[in-house]
């Protein structure tokens, strides 16, 4: 409805309001302009509207004049929700026949009905004191009621007349009486069509009849089509309404209730991100923009909606939310300015390239900046170099360690008085280069401080490989010099003095690089036969505590010595006092310098634990005693064994092995023929008493078996059936083994 309000509607605003509406202005009265048989629906606003349902007679009912009689009565029944209200006269029961007014009443009682021939519709209709009718659909109820009369004769139609009743048939049809016997009756048939009306109570509720066409349609008025929306234009055209909303921003928030007339339904954009709304006092649609606590909200398929400015994302539309994210597999150091590029790193000046959106890192002249511990290097052996925060830092290295300094060039091991071959062929002195470059001796000089000395020329080079050693023989010839391999031969330019002298070597220029002197036994080892080897490279070789005697024997020879080898015959450990463990040091390790770091080496055979004790094999145990040393005790075989030897257990016939360190038994199959035997039972007598067999234990061999015979005893060693054996029992089988009858069922 645009055009105008009736003053029905501007009083019931009035009364929802609250207002004195004895003076609105008069609305132009809609009723008077339509065709009487047109009505006006309005609704009411009870929360319980009142409801009428017909009980009796059920639908279609068809009732037979009796003979002679023009009309019949019927009784019809209902039920409201509002019998107290009818009986106060608040409301009232109309009823309708064929859609004439018969009659009303206030109470609830049963009407009784006289109807002639033909087919009525009954009709119950609540109305409101003023005689109105109620416009809820349940203040209706309806019966179709069919007082039929016999044909004149048989089956013939043309005697029943016609009832005035548009829609429906009519025709003579057979039937049953009461006594069974069959009697032609005028009955009512099927409209000609459906939708049939001739008044508006055939039709459903809130329809209306068309009578030029007999059809119940949607309406045949335009009020018919009033929908209480100012925004549209209501029209009713063929019995079809029409509501046109003519102009797309209008809407009407009295009407919201009206599923089809909801905001959202009445303000439409057709955007999803639009908020629908209605500004009641303008009836103006209004469309605000969604938000979402995920992105701002965006159409379909509208990614360029998204853009966020940020050159370094991909912004998409993903289910109506915009998203933003870098690229899958994009480079880094994507910027959009400066402040996007600060990596943290003091050495590089970080600035934006805004023309490619890309980060770009100078570094700055700095020494002590670095990218990875690689860059930094104070080329110090006692400092951790590491680069911290782009920084370079350097601090002292706790596992740094020096043995005590020594000549570049070491008299490590000297062969004074040998045995197996004379002084004059068999000295030997054996040099070990502590560097780690390699040395030349060529041109260098071996001698004493008494004189002695012979200048090395070995014809070109004498190389000493770093940590290697050099052995300078009297004579080179294995031999005659005890079959020792000898770098150099200086002859007898210089002699080994028994009871004590020097060694000395200098280097090319003649400067001082080492010397012994060796005093024949007050300090000095003096043995005959064996070297005197310094117990360790970094010891002081010129204190004679730090000598020892070789012990490992020459191959060929009966001497003693380890020439061109590491001393480990006598090696010791030189122990760092930095290098001992903290807070406690540990009792059963030897605190070292190894390649200037702190190398803790474990005491063998020191323990502080059992658990610091490996026992030598699976049949030790190990134990940790009160003195801190390990001891091992062996647990004897049986329980666990080595070898096979311990696992005899005194039986000719076994087979006796050590396996997984236990001693297992079983017979030797070598002999399981010839009747190996270390006791009687061996030979088989036990459990059986046909037999009576002995063991030879001197040759450890079963006798011949003696059948002592008796009963269910027998003479063959196996027979089936046997000859011998019968248990009178022709179920079993007679058999005779091993002397013995047995009867097995057959």
């Amino acid at each position: 409805m645009k055009a105008r309000l009736s003053r029905l509607v501007l009083l019931a605003l009035c009364a929802q309001i609250g207002l004195n509406c004895s003076d609105a202005p008069m609305a132009p009265d809609v009723m008077s302009e339509l065709p009487s048989e047109i009505r006006f629906r309005t609704y009411s606003s009870a929360a319980t509207l009142p409801e009428v349902v017909i009980k009796t007679p059920f639908n279609f009912k068809n009732v037979l004049l009796p003979d002679g009689k023009s009309t019949v009565d019927v009784e019809l029944t209902f039920e409201s929700n509002s019998c107290a209200e009818v009986e106060s006269d608040t409301y009232r029961v109309a009823w309708y026949d064929n859609g004439s007014l018969i009659d009303k009443k206030n109470d609830c009682n049963p009407i009784i009905l006289t109807l002639a021939y033909g087919d009525h519709n009954i009709t119950l209709q609540m109305l409101d004191a003023n005689d109105s009718e109620l416009t809820n659909a349940a203040s209706r109820s309806s019966r179709r009621i069919q007082i039929n009369k016999k044909c004149a004769g048989t089956q013939d139609s043309s005697s029943c007349e016609n009832d005035g009743f548009f829609c429906n048939g009519i025709g003579c049809i057979p039937q049953l009486d009461a006594d069974k016997n069959t009697v032609f009756v005028c009955k009512f048939g099927a409209p000609p069509f459906g939708n049939c009306c001739q008044h508006e109570y055939e039709c459903a509720f809130g329809q209306y009849c068309n009578v030029a066409d007999n059809k119940c349609v949607a309406c045949t008025a335009d009020p018919h089509c009033e929908d209480s929306n100012l925004c549209t234009t209501d029209s009713c055209f063929n019995g079809v309404c029409s509501n046109v909303k003519q102009n797309p921003l209008c809407c009407d928030c009295s009407v919201t209730s009206n599923p089809n007339y909801t905001i959202e339904k009445q303000c439409t954009d057709g955007k999803f991100c639009s908020q629908k709304g209605c500004n009641c006092g303008t009836n103006t649609c209004t469309y605000t923009t969604k938000t979402f606590k995920q992105g701002l909200c965006c159409e379909t398929g509208d990614h360029a909606s998204c853009d966020d400015t940020d050159a370094c994302n991909v912004d998409l539309c993903v289910a109506n939310i915009c998203r933003h994210s870098p690229p899958l597999g994009g480079t880094t150091g994507c910027c959009n300015g400066d402040a996007d590029c600060l990596d943290g790193n003091v050495c590089t000046t970080d600035s934006c390239d805004l023309v490619n959106n890309a980060c770009l890192h100078t570094p700055v002249n700095n020494a002590l900046c670095c990218n990875t511990k690689s860059d930094c290097n104070d080329n110090k052996s006692d400092t951790l170099d590491n680069c911290i925060n782009f920084q370079c830092v350097f601090t002292a290295d706790p596992n740094y360690c020096e043995l005590p300094p020594t000549s570049n060039i070491v008299i490590n091991e000297i062969m004074i008085d040998p045995m197996a071959s004379g002084d004059g062929v068999g000295e030997w002195i054996e040099l070990y280069n502590s560097t780690s470059q390699a040395i030349d001796l060529n041109f260098w000089v071996v001698g004493d401080k008494s004189g002695q000395t012979h200048d090395i020329n070995n014809g070109g080079p004498l190389i000493v490989a770093a940590g290697g050693y050099a052995v300078l023989c009297r004579s080179s010839d294995k031999s005659v010099n005890g079959g020792v391999d000898c770098a150099y031969s200086y002859g007898s330019s210089y002699l080994l003095k028994n009871n004590g002298g020097e060694l000395v070597i200098k280097d090319s220029t003649y400067k001082l690089i080492d010397e012994v002197g060796f005093d024949g036994g007050p300090n000095f080892p003096n043995p005959e036969g064996a070297s005197i080897a310094l117990t360790n490279p970094s010891n002081n070789n010129k204190v004679g505590a730090n000598w020892k005697i070789s012990n490992t024997q020459l191959p060929g020879n009966t001497d003693k010595g380890t020439p061109g080898a590491k001393n480990e015959d006598v090696f010791s450990v030189i122990e760092i006092a930095k290098c001992q463990e903290q807070p406690t040091d540990n009792i059963c390790t030897l605190d070292t310098c190894v390649a200037n770091t702190c190398t803790n080496v474990k005491k063998p055979g020191c323990c502080l634990t059992t658990a610091d004790c490996i026992a030598p094999t699976q049949c030790h145990t190990a134990s940790c005693g009160a003195d801190k040393k390990c001891t091992y005790s062996q647990i004897p075989a049986p329980t666990c064994c080595l070898t096979d030897d311990v696992c005899d257990d005194g039986l000719t016939c076994n087979v006796d092995k050590c396996i997984g360190f236990k001693c297992r038994h079983s017979p030797d199959q070598t002999k399981l023929g010839s009747f190996c035997c270390d006791t009687d039972v061996d030979c088989g007598n036990a459990n059986n008493s046909c037999v009576t067999a002995v063991c030879d234990t001197d040759n450890n061999v079963c006798k011949p078996p003696v059948v002592s015979g008796g009963p269910n005893c027998c003479t063959e060693v196996f027979a089936s059936p046997s000859t011998e054996c019968d248990d009178g029992d022709p179920s079993t089988l007679n058999t005779c083994k091993d002397f013995q009858c047995k009867f097995v069922p057959d």
